[in-house]
């Protein structure tokens, strides 16, 4: 109910210009396809354990390696096949 009241809209529309705001909008259009395809990719950074010793730091880059590169591999299949995209990863 406190969604759909009128001064809750309108406090959202303040929001609309604010570049997290807006970044947090398109990742939430790739996160069905990212959470579908995000352990693919992290089976294949585990190769690549050995580079940071701290485990904190480590599953932060990895973290980040791992959304940009499906990221990445969501906008490609999205330009290059768009019906397959759409009907399987949900972009």
């Amino acid at each position: 109910m406190i969604a759909l009241r009128e001064n809750t809209k309108k406090w959202f529309l303040h929001f609309e210009h604010n570049k997290i705001y807006q970044l947090s909008c398109i990742v939430g259009r790739y996160s069905l396809g990212i959470y579908l395809i995000h352990w693919f990719i992290l089976s294949k950074i585990v190769l690549f354990e050995d580079y940071i010793a701290v485990p904190f730091f480590k599953w932060i880059v990895d973290s980040l390696i791992v959304f940009v590169l499906c990221f990445v591999l969501l906008l490609g299949c999205k330009k290059l096949a768009p019906k397959f995209s759409h009907i399987l990863l949900g972009v």
